[in-house]
């Protein structure tokens, strides 16, 4: 897609995913989490936002981190904490464009080069497929939670499935996706105190 007012005008929300416990990390908000200053779920929006300046957001779990970002529809799975498909059949649910990207919001790399090769590839017709694209990294993992959606599919997606629970995987099981291979760990997450260590992600506040 080219760069202008195609993307100033394209129908796009920002469902942003950041419901977990983060167990591993202490608990803590990992929203808030910083690279360079800037708070990790802010670098997903922006990824977002890169692409289609003025689109929707929906934020799943917390939004530490987004507070001088203006407007957010703002909700919790429910039940809280039971899982990234049942956040984002929650969040679909206030989305009215016509494609969404479905982000984690603890992506320390996530970019908007990402972001546009998965709005590009599920393209922008009528046509019944693709339903979605998902990212993969280079070692060839698919990173359901890096995807850009038809919103009208993943909302048929979520109706029909079990989703309390489930993981991501769950919802793209159900339907046509394209894979869009990356050449860089844009996909990465963090999980672990030694995931923020490699990424430069401040866990000190």
């Amino acid at each position: 897609m080219s760069q202008g007012s195609r993307t100033d005008h394209l129908s796009l929300t920002a469902l942003l995913v950041s419901g977990g416990k983060a167990t591993r990390l202490g608990g803590i908000t990992k929203t808030a989490l910083t690279v360079g200053g800037v708070p990790l779920i802010k670098r997903a929006l922006t990824a977002v936002r890169d692409v289609s300046p003025h689109c929707a957001v929906v934020v799943v779990g917390d939004t530490e981190g987004l507070d001088e970002l203006g407007h957010v529809t703002h909700l919790r799975e429910d039940p809280p904490f039971s899982g990234p498909a049942a956040a984002i059949a929650a969040g679909v649910e206030h989305v009215t464009t016509e494609f969404v990207a479905v982000l984690a919001a603890d992506l320390p790399l996530i970019d908007a080069p990402t972001v546009r090769a998965l709005v590009d590839a599920v393209g922008e017709s009528d046509c019944a497929v693709p339903d979605c694209a998902v990212a993969v990294d280079p070692a060839g993992r698919a990173q359901y939670l890096t995807a850009v959606w038809r919103t009208r599919a993943l909302a048929e997606v979520t109706s029909a499935a079990e989703v309390a629970h489930q993981p991501a995987r769950t919802l793209y099981d159900r339907c046509e996706w394209v894979p869009v291979h990356l050449e860089q760990a844009t996909t990465a997450d963090i999980d672990t105190f030694a995931d923020a260590q490699r990424f430069g992600v401040d866990v000190e506040g």
